[in-house]
């Protein structure tokens, strides 16, 4: 099991429902879909990453990248939108790598991820949880 199917197994179903849906129309998403959310809350948190590490130029192209792939995400276009939202993830791993202890860094990205769970109607204490869980699956992906 990868660490995005990890994180998947371990994300609040409902908490991933809020961030999958948009207006109100919450259904309780399939397992394909929970990966897939659970991509995004990974690019989600290297988006912040790299803004933290001061690369704002990078951290938009990659948080238009990672807009872009919830908007597909939502209008159903899961796997090939998944196999690119993949490989574009690689790529940012790769500069998080070369500097992967920044106190600052980490924090900008564990408030962006934060961040979504808020704006998409979860409390605090279920934000910052989920959050943690993301945390956990990023840092096991930046050590390989």
């Amino acid at each position: 099991m990868n660490e995005i199917d990890s994180l998947a197994a371990q994300l609040d179903k409902t908490a991933a429902t809020l961030v999958f849906s948009e207006d109100g129309d919450r259904h309780f998403i399939a397992e394909s879909v929970l990966t897939a959310v659970a991509l995004y809350l990974i690019k989600k948190y290297a988006d912040g990453y790299l803004k933290g590490l001061g690369f704002e130029d990078l951290a938009k192209r990659h948080g238009e990248k990672t807009k872009a792939f919830l908007r597909h995400l939502r209008a159903g276009a899961i796997p090939g939108e998944a196999d690119a939202a993949k490989a574009d993830l690689d790529a940012s791993l790769d500069t998080m790598r070369s500097r992967p202890a920044d106190a600052q860094a980490r924090s900008v990205a564990l408030r962006e991820v934060s961040l979504v769970f808020l704006e998409a109607g979860a409390v605090r204490s279920q934000a910052e949880g989920e959050a943690a869980k993301v945390v956990v699956a990023i840092d096991r992906m930046l050590v390989r």
